[in-house]
């Protein structure tokens, strides 16, 4: 890890990011602040006739917080949820948190079930449905507890895993879709066999049943993905801006990112 010359005080900020326990946009608000501060007073000081060396070290000694001031910072600097939980308790208000996305998942579960199965009560809907559901329930909390911890906690340091689940799970929605319409192809083909006649029937339920497998699978997928794609932007603008305002190797920026 360099120091760029031209930026005598990256040594500084570099410390100080890792002892400012803020959400990274209000660091790096912080330390652009104070980067441009100490440039300005070590200019001051120089015009009054005092050497470069001197001069930023006059200026540090000025301008860079001490233990009280980073706990000053923190506080003015803090979410409004971590505020939140200092009112009422962390673990108390965790407890509501978790029960909250049980409760919402639960419910767009049961809201879809109750979708499929009310649109026409002589539906017959794939055994692979029921996963399908189920995975749809999951990839949703996956994404609300992401978006949670990203811009109303403010924490960013799950993000990326978060993330990555729910790419996970939105490839397992399109893997588990494709293997129910296998399954039920294939049983579809041994009914046909044992039949003479009447088949037609079997392939047009079997077609409104896999069509809104599929159809179902895909939707959640590509909100997943979406999703994947909003959270991962995120992140890479937030490690790309870290790595400007420290004079960061490139290969340090995802891990920053997270920090």
């Amino acid at each position: 890890m360099s120091v760029d010359a031209s930026r005598a005080f990256l040594p500084v900020l570099r410390r100080l990011d890792g002892e400012l326990a803020i959400p990274l946009p209000g660091r790096l608000g912080v330390l652009r602040e104070l980067e441009s501060d100490l440039e300005e007073l070590t200019g001051s000081f120089v015009a009054q006739g005092h050497d470069l060396d001197k001069a930023r070290r006059m200026a540090q000694e000025a301008l860079v917080p001490d233990g009280t001031a980073l706990g000053e910072l923190r506080r003015i600097h803090s979410s409004a949820y971590a505020r939140l939980s200092q009112r009422f308790g962390g673990s108390r208000l965790r407890v509501i948190e978790r029960t909250a996305l049980v409760v919402a998942t639960t419910g767009v579960m049961v809201i879809q079930a109750m979708a499929l199965m009310g649109a026409d009560l002589s539906y017959d809907p794939s055994p692979s449905m029921w996963p399908i559901l189920w995975l749809s329930g999951s990839l949703f909390a996956a994404i609300v507890a992401t978006a949670f911890s990203l811009w109303i906690k403010k924490e960013h340091a799950n993000v990326r895993a978060g993330a990555r689940a729910i790419l996970g799970l939105s490839a397992l929605l399109l893997i588990t879709a494709a293997m129910g319409v296998t399954v039920d192809l294939y049983l579809l083909a041994q009914s046909i066999e044992a039949l003479e006649s009447g088949w037609a029937g079997l392939v047009l339920d079997w077609l409104i049943r896999d069509g809104t497998l599929l159809a179902l699978s895909m939707l959640a997928s590509m909100a997943g993905g979406l999703a994947w794609f909003v959270f991962t932007h995120w992140l890479f603008a937030l490690s790309a801006a870290r790595a400007e305002a420290l004079g960061l190797a490139p290969d340090h920026e995802r891990k920053g990112a997270t920090s």
